[in-house]
């Protein structure tokens, strides 16, 4: 009774003329789906089964998998092996090291009297060799959104300088010198960064790490030397050696803290960082493909229609293919464990947090989602009220990506009143001053 109620308030014609006036008169594809978990039931559907690119809310099905892998208390270590007088990093996989993790390693071995290192190595053995998923544009992979994939990566593979105006010859600033070029370039040469080009007003720029890590080496041997202890050489790569004893393991946060991270900030880093920790303890071997192999195995287990392309973990690549059908299916899973339901949803955005911070803020406290965008793609799925789940895909337009957004998020703000203000619970919509 309650999903023909449904079926009959909602604003089907509407939606379908928004979806045609926005996006299909231009020539783009618009894939969407609304399902009514409560009742088991499709409310609306547009192109169900059409497989478009998902852009980052590719990330809800990492989520998932994870969470269904992973127990919530499951932690990724950072490991410090001593093999004679040097120090050999292993990395576990960690996708939140920073330095204030580094210095917590360095206080750690000054507390175990630890004075003197010969030689500073890191074991990237974790993962295999390949940095990048397929299908990751060269010009993307120049962006921070798509920093290398490795286990042991300081600050998410990011390097985020900040400067200020001084006149040149007073080292505790950046002296800027304007040189004619058109964008900024940077090189990594030892503990050096090179930086040239145009700066702008910002007095900040960011750019992804070339080698994360013989940076992080650097980052640690200068941790280490303000605890007082003293590195004699910083090398790079070396295979943990038999003779090697484990000295300290630092923990990261919790997985469940890392995801709801991941989808608040759409980290692309985190995602493949998942993706390949899920293909390492699988499989033994941390790389893409048995990560994606053991994403097929778990949709597969929980009853979920793989019938798609997924090439990575963050929907970063052009080359995944996913219908609305799939996600739904997902959540349908989701729902059936309540304990497990209330776990995924707490781990997707907000309304006034991350990438959804200015939109859908008369839905806070109702509405957890996704976001997901790319040139000519947008999209955006989540759960309404605890019972509605929604997908929505456009792919193939041209012009501003932020005006299909906006016109996209017209047409989500008309299916959640629809559902808030005439739903048989009676739930309210929050009012915008």
């Amino acid at each position: 009774m309650i999903v023909s109620v449904l079926l009959n308030i909602f604003p089907s014609s509407t939606i379908d003329s928004l979806i045609f006036e926005y996006f299909e008169s231009q020539g783009a594809t618009v894939a969407m789906a609304v399902f009514d978990l409560k009742g088991d039931s499709v409310i609306y559907a547009h192109n169900y089964n059409r497989r478009l690119p998902p852009a980052s809310t590719l990330k809800v099905i990492t989520t998932f998998v994870a969470q269904k892998f992973f127990a919530p208390s499951t932690r990724f270590y950072t490991y410090l092996f001593r093999s004679g007088r040097n120090l050999i990093v292993f990395g576990g996989g960690d996708p939140l090291l920073d330095n204030y993790d580094l210095k917590e390693m360095a206080d750690t071995l000054r507390r175990r009297n630890i004075v003197w290192i010969d030689t500073l190595f890191y074991d990237d053995g974790f993962y295999t060799r390949d940095r990048y998923p397929y299908g990751w544009l060269w010009d993307d992979i120049e962006m921070t959104y798509a920093p290398p994939i490795s286990p042991l990566v300081l600050n998410q593979g990011i390097i985020a300088l900040h400067y200020r105006d001084t006149v040149k010859g007073n080292f505790h600033f950046m002296h800027i010198r304007t040189i004619d070029t058109t964008e900024t370039r940077y090189e990594i040469l030892g503990d050096t960064i090179l930086v040239y080009g145009d700066f702008d007003r910002r007095r900040w720029f960011a750019f992804p790490q070339k080698n994360p890590e013989e940076l992080l080496l650097l980052s640690l041997r200068n941790a280490l030397q303000r605890d007082s202890i003293l590195v004699k050489e910083v090398g790079g790569y070396r295979k943990l050696p038999e003779n090697a004893y484990l000295i300290y393991s630092h923990p990261s946060p919790p997985v469940d803290t890392i995801l709801r991270i991941m989808n608040e900030k759409s980290s692309n880093f985190i995602a493949e960082v998942i993706i390949r920790n899920i293909g390492a303890y699988a499989y033994g071997e941390g790389s893409w493909l048995n990560g994606l192999r053991m994403v097929k195995h778990i949709l597969t287990l929980e009853g979920v229609d793989t019938n798609f392309l997924i090439v990575d973990g963050s929907g970063l690549s052009r080359y995944n293919m996913v219908s609305p059908s799939v996600f739904i299916d997902i959540y349908r899973a989701a729902y059936r464990n309540p304990e497990f339901f209330k776990r995924f949803t707490g781990a997707l955005a907000s309304p006034g947090r991350g990438t959804l911070k200015r939109r859908f803020l008369q839905y806070k406290g109702k509405l957890k989602a996704k976001t997901g965008s790319l040139r000519g793609v947008t999209s955006l799925t989540g759960i309404l009220d605890d019972r509605y789940a929604f997908v929505f895909i456009a792919y193939g337009f041209s012009g501003k990506l932020s005006r299909h957004r906006k016109l996209q998020d017209t047409i989500m703000d008309t299916v959640f009143r629809s559902l808030l203000e005439k739903s048989p619970h009676g739930s309210k919509i929050n009012q915008m001053p």
